[in-house]
């Protein structure tokens, strides 16, 4: 159906003056043979032309005013995105700046706190899996996070939070030929350590639905394959395909 809307908007002139040279063709040749100096025979002839086409160049007429309305949706939705998008994208650094946890005592913020964040989730899970190598790597993770987050008060679950609506709206919203460009814009403002933590966030935060496969669909992790602080076990937990060589 929607190749023959296609067809019908590209092609629309040339099909309705093919149509028209087609009907006056078959009408001489079956009616008349020649042309004719009675007034009547070309009488019938508008009449015969008219019943002939009136029903297709409405069809025509439908199909187009169909496109019209269609494009101006997409337009309108395409507008809605990229506000949508642009508050939450200029939000991210705002939201960043909630993250913090506190050493001794001092309290770090942004991202000297997600560093150490980070830091203190490979400490975790590198014990984890030392005290029972048997667990599920999915699990050791999702315990470390979950210990850590209470360490840290949940300050980053907002920004996580606005980080996923950016996916989710790139994916709903989005025509399909900028999706990836809006992806690779979001990928760009982050770090390798903001990286790590989209990774971590991504297995453990089972609270934001399809964060995990946006994060894989959009390949958000693909430069994760160079930093060696990360434990392989996790990294494999995500779709090759996000860590494959470009």
């Amino acid at each position: 159906m929607r190749k023959f809307q296609l067809f019908i908007t590209e092609n629309s002139f040339l099909i309705g003056l093919s149509f028209v040279a087609f009907s006056i063709i078959g009408y001489l040749l079956n009616f008349i043979g020649h042309p004719s100096s009675n007034n009547s025979d070309w009488g019938d002839f508008g009449s015969y032309l008219e019943g002939i086409t009136s029903p297709f160049i409405g069809i025509i007429g439908i199909v187009l005013t169909y496109n019209i309305l269609n494009n101006q949706n997409k337009e309108s939705r395409q507008s809605e995105f990229k506000n949508m998008f642009q508050i939450l994208f200029d939000s991210l650094e705002e939201k960043k700046d909630l993250i913090s946890i506190k050493k001794g005592r001092k309290t770090y913020t942004n991202k000297q706190a997600i560093k150490f964040i980070n830091n203190d989730l490979n400490k975790l899970i590198t014990y984890l899996k030392k005290k029972d190598n048997s667990r599920k790597i999915e699990d050791i993770v999702y315990e470390a996070f979950w210990s850590v987050f209470d360490d840290i008060d949940g300050s980053s679950a907002i920004y996580m939070k606005n980080m996923h609506n950016c996916l989710k709206i790139i994916d709903n919203y989005c025509i399909n030929t900028h999706k990836i460009t809006y992806a690779h814009l979001l990928r760009a403002q982050m770090d390798s350590d903001e990286m790590v933590f989209l990774l971590y966030n991504g297995v453990a935060s089972s609270d934001f639905k399809n964060f995990k496969n946006r994060i894989e669909k959009y390949t958000m992790l693909q430069d994760i394959k160079h930093i060696k602080t990360i434990d392989l076990e996790v990294k494999k937990l995500y779709d090759n395909k996000a860590f494959e060589e470009k």
